[in-house]
């Protein structure tokens, strides 16, 4: 079966997902790798999920970049994009970071992009601002009180453990107008007789930051231990993957551990090539062509089953359909490799 490596390091991710009981090793070769940063903060902006608790609202906030848990970006009312750490068992540490906005969670976040933006709000002395009151100010009109965007950001004191601890404290930053000299006026959510200058740099590099650039170029990924079954579907013949206690079958028939990995990572391989657009009003799957359909069963109840429909677009790319939602179009020859591997496959079963 030919695998084809598409992305240097990013690939490395997929590779390692399917190595039994080498999570730890996982992480670390990832991050050498470039492509994910070990995680070491925990949940989300607002309120906290895992232990249903309000978190505090500050407006002199104190935290590091290893702290940070949640940013939110809200632009003309709605949610622009949002990252939140959320750990969960059937997931290695490096793959706890959602973004919920846009991509409902499903998109796979490049962590080293993501870092690079939380470094410029960790790099601020937010406890020593230079403030002033707007009172103060005259009649300038600091366009904080009729903000439209809003930075919000969660974080823990200190360093955290990625199991036990929960985002404690958030901040919400109210941009208002530039001042001409390559800054904001801004001021806490709260705290809105204040105002503070942050560098434009900051400021436009977290409003104009694209979603997409935000995440690394693979649709979806899944630990080859937490999946029992993969039923694959749209070819001649129903092709049935089995991982179970410790015995890999393709269709019934044993096969060596290295075999099963191979094809299990291979299904894994067509990288995104850009964000889907509805070219027409068809919006359901059965409109569309199908060219592959995959089943993920998971091996606890409460670990999310994944259905993934496969269906033609365009001359370079098809569409991907991941439980119900698509956003992405993936690499249209990498999907063809991917069905004549599995069509040869079939003529060996």
């Amino acid at each position: 079966m030919k695998i084809r490596n598409r992305l240097a390091g990013t690939l490395l991710c997929v590779g390692m997902l399917v190595c039994s009981g080498c999570q730890n090793e996982t992480a670390e070769r990832a991050e050498k790798a470039g492509c994910t940063k070990e995680a070491k903060v925990t949940q989300s902006v607002g309120q906290d999920s895992t232990q249903n608790h309000t978190i505090e609202k500050v407006t002199s906030p104190d935290f590091t970049i290893e702290g940070i848990s949640g940013f939110l970006v809200e632009q003309d009312g709605k949610v622009s994009y949002q990252l939140t750490y959320t750990p969960r068992e059937d997931r290695a540490g490096f793959l706890y970071w959602d973004m919920p906005v846009p991509y409902d969670s499903y998109a796979v976040v490049d962590t080293e992009r993501m870092y690079q933006l939380f470094e410029q709000f960790a790099s601020v002395d937010w406890k020593n601002l230079e403030k002033s009151k707007t009172k103060d100010m005259g009649q300038k009109d600091t366009g904080v009180a009729s903000s439209k965007t809003r930075f919000t950001l969660s974080y823990v004191d200190g360093a955290v453990s990625k199991q036990k601890d929960t985002a404690q404290k958030a901040f919400t930053i109210l941009v208002g107008k530039e001042n001409g000299k390559g800054q904001y006026y801004c001021s806490f959510d709260g705290e809105e007789d204040t105002v503070f200058l942050l560098n434009h740099t900051l400021v436009d590099g977290a409003k104009n930051q694209k979603p997409y650039d935000l995440i690394l170029k693979i649709p979806y990924l899944l630990d080859i231990d937490t999946v029992k079954e993969v039923e694959i579907t749209g070819l001649d013949r129903k092709i049935m993957m089995e991982h179970k206690d410790g015995c890999d079958k393709i269709n019934g028939k044993q096969v060596k551990e290295e075999e099963y990995n191979a094809l299990y990572s291979s299904l894994l391989q067509p990288g995104i090539t850009g964000e889907y657009i509805e070219k027409s009003e068809k919006t359901l799957l059965s409109d569309r062509k199908e060219v592959l359909s995959l089943h993920y069963k998971r091996t606890r109840k409460e670990y999310e089953d994944y259905q993934v429909q496969i269906f033609a677009y365009d001359e370079k790319s098809d569409g991907i359909q991941v439980n119900g939602k698509v956003f992405f179009l993936i690499n249209k020859e990498e999907v063809e490799e991917l069905v004549g591997s599995l069509e040869d496959l079939q003529e060996k079963l």
